[in-house]
């Protein structure tokens, strides 16, 4: 049953995924709190339900293309499933190289957030407890050598691919006055563009190759999430009325209605 299961493409990367699935999920939440991530049509709201299923199915379809997960392709895929940590691609030159502002990713953050060049993310981040230990350029012998060296692991890759991708989507040419933290419509065609731009035209079939894992995968659909929140409503709504039934208090009450 198992040969059989991994003979079936969606099988082979649905089980592949769960082994990386939780650190990808981490990862992108650390960053959509760091860099205050607003999405909608004025950039004023937070990361909702489906636009984070949305961001988590791009980072799932790139490990997919870049490594199989960690599994085969790529440079030292089992460290490296975002292969993020090329020692000769620009984005590790950048985050490893000195704090100098010339040619250098600006990470602008959303409303009350402080802005970052490539360089300055490591040392803004590495201090908070949120971000762990094992994702750490500093538990590496030398950050430069990226995932050559023997402390890199799928945590430094998923942490720090992750919003190398989200300044991809985020600042594409196609998108006037783009800023890191302005996530827009998060539309498919969007995460698709910032996802050929991560690749940086190493692969020119990328784009094909996304969308086919994306086909595969599924797009997160907007009536599930508009399900759940229906029903999310329908049991506050049915708290209040047994409240009211039961002699609830207005304090009670109130409560509800706030949350």
């Amino acid at each position: 049953m198992f040969i059989d299961a991994m003979r079936d493409p969606q099988q082979e990367e649905a089980q592949k995924w769960n082994i990386q699935m939780q650190r990808a999920s981490d990862a992108f939440d650390f960053w959509n709190n760091f860099l205050i991530l607003r999405c909608g049509s004025n950039n004023d709201q937070p990361i909702d339900p489906l636009s984070r299923s949305c961001f988590l199915l791009i980072i799932r379809a790139v490990s997919w293309v870049e490594s199989r997960h960690g599994t085969g392709i790529g440079q030292e895929p089992a460290r490296d499933p975002m292969q993020c940590g090329n020692p000769q691609d620009s984005w590790w030159e950048e985050l490893t190289g000195p704090a100098d502002s010339q040619g250098q990713d600006r990470f602008v953050s959303g409303p009350g957030g402080a802005n970052y060049y490539a360089s300055e993310l490591p040392g803004a981040v590495e201090i908070l407890p949120a971000f762990p230990v094992s994702a750490r350029l500093s538990q590496m012998q030398n950050p430069k050598v990226g995932h050559d060296d023997p402390g890199f692991s799928a945590d430094t890759s998923f942490y720090y691919g992750i919003p190398f991708l989200i300044q991809k989507i985020n600042t594409d040419d196609s998108i006037p006055n783009g800023k890191t933290y302005k996530c827009g419509n998060v539309s498919r065609e969007r995460l698709v563009n910032g996802a050929v731009g991560y690749n940086g035209g190493g692969n020119p079939d990328y784009r094909n190759q996304i969308n086919s894992t994306i086909d595969m995968i599924g797009w997160p659909s907007q009536s599930k999430y508009a399900r759940r929140k229906q029903r999310n409503s329908s049991k506050k709504t049915s708290k209040i009325r047994k409240l009211r039934s039961n002699g609830g208090t207005n304090k009670k009450r109130a409560n509800l209605k706030k949350r």
